[in-house]
């Protein structure tokens, strides 16, 4: 799993599949809230593969789910 943030284009991306070549094999699905909306990126088999937040500060806290992602990632390694 991993967390990336682009504060620039104000997007937010998580991966939760290990294998980042899989990427490329992905469909993408919008899904729209009050807040923006979100990409979620679905594996062939039908696995989620990662979410991308757009307007990400308005969607996500980013360094509190930064700080989550590299905690549980400690736990796990």
């Amino acid at each position: 799993m991993e967390f990336s943030h682009d504060p620039e284009a104000n997007a937010a991306y998580l991966r939760l599949c290990d294998d980042i070549a899989l990427q490329g094999e992905c469909e993408t699905v919008r899904v729209e809230s009050g807040t923006g909306y979100i990409h979620c990126d679905f594996l062939p088999d039908g696995r989620l593969y990662g979410i991308e937040f757009m307007d990400a500060r308005r969607q996500v806290n980013v360094d509190t789910l930064s700080e989550i992602i590299h905690r549980t990632n400690s736990v796990f390694a």
